[in-house]
């Protein structure tokens, strides 16, 4: 799946493929409408020698907004005149046209401000070799890549694999396992809105955001001062463990037959933890008593998840050329994939604000049962396919 996906470091592939005929496709069923992708990750050589890989990045990413607005006299013209057309009188005066003309130089667009560089960095380790029976690969990555969004956040991932093969007469054994451990930092809520609201503030605004540590509002932003939302309104913690693990065992029967087996485990554990807070705004810096609160509580939850896929399959594979001129083959197999989901969530809709502690005893239960803080999800899915 794509969560899967996500997961793999990019340094470990070796190949990616399309299944797209029914015949390839069918052996996973429904799930194969669309076609199937398959990713091969590295394997060691039988080179005798070990093989040591080291690779890094480090970067930046600078978002570069290709339009821009227009400047903040120009704005009030044209605000001036949408007013004259619909019969209501000018919203500036030319005193402050003229005002905001000369100050131009002080001006700049929110949006601008709430996006900012941000570094990557990506570092892989790999060791790959093999002698005449066995092969093996070791690798170890790490990547980081912070948020171009202003405010501490950011995905960092840690991935760990070995691919271990070992032939012995007619059996061969390959071994597979990779963790990966992913920490994740995102704003609390979503930044659904952060851009658009951000991008619709002119830029006459310039000195009604911050100011003497306060945030400020202004008739464009309303209750919505989107910096002080990246950097005081809370956030949303992450931290997910992946383990996958297979083991497969060829067996050559006869000439031209194979029988393989695999029992395989995609095994993760979810943690989530989001806590919203209310930002006191002022509609100037001189005053004492907020405004408004942007946030209506603070909303705090933990949420844990445990996932995890196990898979069997049994094949007979047939592949034999007869007199050098009939080529035969043919597949016959079956396969379970069993899915377990197990989940607890509880929230509080009103928290201390310091301490994030609830103030109330009522809680906010699992979403698809109020009833109860858990849910159980399961699924199985048996194949018997064959092809000749």
């Amino acid at each position: 799946g794509t969560a899967t996906l996500n997961n793999l470091n990019p340094n470990d592939i070796e190949n990616v493929s399309v299944l797209k005929d029914a015949g390839s496709a069918a052996i996973y069923g429904s799930r194969s409408a669309n076609g199937v992708i398959l990713v091969t990750t590295k394997k060691g050589l039988k080179t005798n020698k070990p093989l040591v890989r080291f690779n890094g990045m480090v970067g930046y990413e600078d978002p570069d907004i290709l339009y821009q607005p227009v400047e903040g006299w120009q704005n009030a013209m044209y605000r001036n005149q949408a007013n004259m057309n619909i019969g209501s009188s000018p919203a500036f005066t030319p005193e402050q046209i003229r005002d905001l003309y000369d100050h131009r130089d002080q001006e700049y667009w929110y949006l601008n401000e709430i996006m900012e560089k941000a570094l990557q960095q990506s570092y892989n380790f790999n060791v790959s070799g093999g002698s005449n029976n066995s092969t093996y690969m070791i690798s170890a990555g790490y990547h980081n890549q912070e948020s171009n969004f202003a405010g501490s956040f950011g995905m960092e991932r840690y991935n760990f694999r070995s691919n271990l093969t070992t032939e012995y007469g007619c059996f061969k054994l390959t071994s597979l396992m990779a963790y990966n451990r992913k920490n994740e930092r995102t704003v609390a809520g979503g930044t659904g809105n952060v851009i658009i609201n951000s991008s619709r503030v002119p830029p006459y605004y310039y000195y009604q955001f911050q100011k003497d540590g306060k945030w400020l509002i202004n008739d464009a932003i309303g209750d919505d001062n989107t910096m002080a939302k990246l950097k005081d309104g809370g956030a949303e913690s992450k931290d997910e463990d992946n383990f996958i693990g297979s083991l497969n065992l060829d067996l050559k029967i006869i000439e031209g037959l194979t029988a393989k087996g695999l029992v395989g485990l995609d095994l993760t554990q979810h943690h989530r933890y989001r806590r919203d807070r209310k930002v006191p705004l002022y509609s100037s810096a001189d005053l004492e008593t907020p405004v408004l609160y942007m946030g209506f509580n603070t909303f705090t939850e933990d949420y844990n998840q445990k996932r995890y896929t196990l898979i069997t399959q049994f094949l007979l594979d047939f592949d034999r050329t007869f007199n050098g001129v009939h080529h035969v083959t043919g597949l016959l197999g079956a396969s379970n994939e069993s899915y377990t989901s197990k989940a607890s969530r509880i929230a509080w809709e009103y928290t201390d604000e310091d301490l994030g502690l609830p103030t109330t005893e009522q809680s906010i239960q699992n979403k698809d049962n109020n009833t109860s803080n858990a849910a159980t999800d399961q699924t199985s899915i048996t194949s018997w396919f064959g092809r000749l």
